[in-house]
């Protein structure tokens, strides 16, 4: 049996933000690896994807 398991930070929430994000922390703390049963996916906020610009 494989765990999955899937993060998704906030709106405007990334990896590449000066202070982490508690999402990001807690992918960090998983393990990654299928031979193990346990994947997961990080996906970062809608709002920092270049094709938004912000405006509704």
């Amino acid at each position: 049996m494989t765990r999955i398991t899937i993060f998704c930070d906030e709106t405007w929430n990334s990896p590449d933000l000066d202070e982490p994000t508690g999402i990001h922390k807690l992918q960090g703390a998983f393990l990654n690896d299928p031979s193990k049963g346990q994947v997961y996916a990080y996906f970062a906020g809608i709002g920092t994807d270049d094709r938004f610009d912000g405006s509704l």
